[in-house]
C-alpha cells in the first residue's frame, strides 16, 4: 500500500503544469521554484525559464559547466553559505538537491548568453543617443510644504542666506527625506513628475528651484549636482537590459504557452 502511495506521488509531482513548445514544467519543477522564487510568481518564473531555454536552444547555446559553477558560486554568496557543509544544510531544509539547484540557476546562465548574441554594442550605443533626455540625472535634496506660502517663505529664506538643509530638517513635510536634510539622491526625468523635471534639467548646479507644485505639495528644489546623460557602465547595462527585454518579450509572444496547473 505504502510503494503504491509513493507511486501515485511520483506520477503527480510528474504532472505537466506548464507547456512553452516542446518544453514542460512539471508539478515537482514549480514546487520547488515556489521554494526558491518566491511562491506565487513560480508560475512566470518557470514560463521564462523554458523561453530561454527554448530561444537558447534554437540559436544553439549552451550552458557549460564553467559558467554554471560560476552562477552557483554568486548564489551561494549571496545566500551565506560559504561552506559546503552550509550549502547541504540549506538544500537539506529546501528539500532540493544540489542538481536541481544547479538547474534552476541554468537559465540565468542562458540569458546572459542570449543578451550577447541578441544585442550588440552598436545597438546600444544607437538606442542610447535615441532615448538620451532619458538617462539624464540630477543629485537633489528637497523641502516640501503644504502650502504654496510656506514653500515660497523656505526659499526666501535660503536666499537671505539661511542653510537649505537645516530647514528640511526643520520643516519639511517629506518625512522620508527631511532627517536627511532633505537629501533624495540621485534621480532621473522618469523619476519625477514632467513639469518639476523640465524646471530641475533646465537648472545649473547649486541653484534653487520652486516652489514647484506636485501631488505631496509645493516643493523647493536644491541642485545639488545635475550629471548629465552619459554612456556608462551602469547607463550602457541598463540600455542592454531594456533591449534584451523587448526582444526577449516579442520572442515569447511568438510561442504556444500552455499553463495547465490551473486545470488540476
Amino acid at each position: 500500500m505504502i510503494n503504491e502511495v509513493d507511486t501515485a506521488m511520483e506520477q503527480i509531482g510528474d504532472a505537466t503544469v506548464i507547456r512553452v513548445n516542446d518544453k514542460v514544467v512539471t508539478l515537482r519543477e514549480l514546487i520547488r521554484q515556489a521554494k526558491l522564487w518566491n511562491g506565487l510568481t513560480a508560475v512566470a518564473e518557470g514560463i521564462k525559464h523554458k523561453v530561454l531555454e527554448c530561444w537558447a536552444e534554437e540559436l544553439g547555446l549552451e550552458a557549460d559547466t564553467e559558467d554554471l559553477q560560476s552562477e552557483l558560486t554568486v548564489f551561494r554568496k549571496k545566500n551565506r553559505l560559504f561552506t559546503v557543509e552550509q550549502t547541504n544544510e540549506w538544500l537539506k531544509q529546501q528539500g532540493i538537491s544540489l542538481r536541481e539547484l544547479t538547474d534552476e540557476l541554468k537559465p540565468r546562465v542562458l540569458r546572459r548568453m542570449l543578451m550577447d548574441v541578441c544585442v550588440t554594442n552598436e545597438e546600444i550605443e544607437r538606442s542610447f543617443q535615441e532615448h538620451i533626455l532619458e538617462y539624464d540625472r540630477a543629485e537633489l535634496s528637497v523641502i516640501v510644504m503644504p502650502e504654496f506660502g510656506q514653500a515660497q517663505e523656505m526659499r526666501f529664506r535660503i536666499e537671505e542666506g539661511e542653510d537649505f538643509h537645516m530647514l528640511a530638517r526643520t520643516y519639511s513635510q517629506d518625512a522620508g527625506s527631511a532627517k536627511a536634510g532633505g537629501y533624495i539622491g540621485l534621480l532621473g526625468r522618469k523619476d519625477l513628475e514632467a513639469s518639476v523635471a523640465s524646471a530641475i534639467f533646465g537648472a545649473d548646479d547649486g541653484e534653487i528651484v520652486g516652489p514647484l507644485e506636485g501631488k505631496y505639495g509645493f516643493s523647493v528644489f536644491l541642485i545639488e549636482k545635475q550629471f548629465p546623460a552619459a554612456l556608462d557602465e551602469e547607463v550602457r547595462f541598463e540600455v542592454r537590459e531594456r533591449l534584451f527585454q523587448e526582444r526577449l518579450e516579442a520572442y515569447q509572444s511568438k510561442l504556444r504557452i500552455q499553463e495547465d496547473i490551473w486545470s488540476l
